[in-house]
């Protein structure tokens, strides 16, 4: 059984861990580690069972806690793990530790809500003001 697993997914996957010993409590650290053990040697045995996703990686979910194994299918080497993920973060942050995937400037027509998440603006997340005090959402379309 063999992977490669990324320095700062690894860095990640320590820092979930006391977080959630910190947190929650240390069986809790434990069953983190232990459900990426278990994702890590499924993957081992058939680096297929993820979906795929962008720029050719795999990402596979965890049963019990919101994090996501993103990964590279290598034949020769075992699946390359580039991110050990949180689900509700910034989604794509670990696409500069992969050398294939194309160095791209932030999207403009993204921005960031009051909450740090993306959101691409327009009629739906935008208020029309009909007045001085009187706010409606704008008409749906038809």
């Amino acid at each position: 059984m063999n992977y490669w697993i990324h320095p700062d997914a690894e860095a990640e996957l320590g820092d979930a861990a006391v977080y959630y010993a910190e947190h929650a409590s240390l069986a809790i650290a434990e069953a983190f580690l232990a459900e990426f053990e278990r994702v890590r040697d499924l993957l081992a045995e058939n680096q297929s069972r993820g979906p795929h996703a962008d720029h050719g990686f795999r990402v596979y979910h965890f049963d019990r806690f919101p994090y996501t194994v993103v990964y590279e299918e290598d034949q020769r080497a075992g699946p390359q793990i580039y991110a050990v993920a949180h689900q509700h973060r910034e989604p794509g942050y670990w696409l500069v530790r992969a050398s294939n995937v194309p160095a791209e400037a932030p999207n403009p027509a993204f921005n960031r809500t009051r909450y740090g998440k993306r959101r691409k603006p327009g009629p739906r997340h935008t208020v029309h003001y009909r007045g001085p005090g009187l706010r409606c959402l704008p008409p749906r379309a038809g």
